[in-house]
């Protein structure tokens, strides 16, 4: 089959186990971060908290999926799933509890994060090996939370995170 990028390639089926592995890598070779800024979560909202390094962190959580009736066979299954990436700043409120530095740091701020995380992913055929690629399609977005804050249990300062779901399509090897 033939790339986007040229080149040609085999799609391969794979497990969830494999989808996230690469998923997490990418992200983690992509942005600069390591496994104590960038790991996976049962759901955003589970996320262990606070990793002391780096300007950012990101979690990367299961979303829903459908299985389509019509793409099951006896080996594989054809999931349309989705993988939610939060990221999350402790920067601290401007003055008057505003949110400017929260938004607009150019390190750290929600939008810079919304936009790494973006250029990260979309449109991206990540690979399994050199020549095989497990995606359906590339990865698209298709949902970004209101940015959210609050402040950290037992913690002294607040924290804010993004949300944004991606559409990760591929086949299930159930052999």
């Amino acid at each position: 089959m033939s790339s986007a990028f040229g080149g040609y390639y085999d799609r391969v089926d794979v497990t969830a186990d494999t989808v996230f592995d690469i998923i997490v890598a990418h992200l983690r070779n992509t942005l600069g971060l390591d496994k104590k800024t960038c790991y996976e979560t049962i759901s955003p909202l589970s996320a262990p908290f606070n990793p002391k390094s780096g300007e950012y962190f990101v979690t990367v959580s299961p979303g829903e999926g459908n299985f389509l009736p019509e793409e099951q066979v006896e080996d594989n299954i054809s999931e349309e799933s989705n993988v939610r990436v939060a990221g999350y700043t402790r920067i601290l409120t401007d003055s008057l509890e505003h949110d400017y530095q929260r938004l607009h740091d150019d390190a750290r701020g929600l939008h810079t994060i919304k936009h790494n995380i973006l250029k990260a992913l979309c449109g991206q055929d990540l690979p399994v090996t050199d020549d095989d690629r497990f995606l359906r399609q590339p990865i698209f977005c298709t949902h970004c939370s209101a940015p959210e804050r609050g402040k950290i249990q037992g913690e002294s300062y607040e924290i804010a995170r993004i949300i944004l779901t991606f559409g990760v399509d591929f086949d299930w090897d159930i052999s």
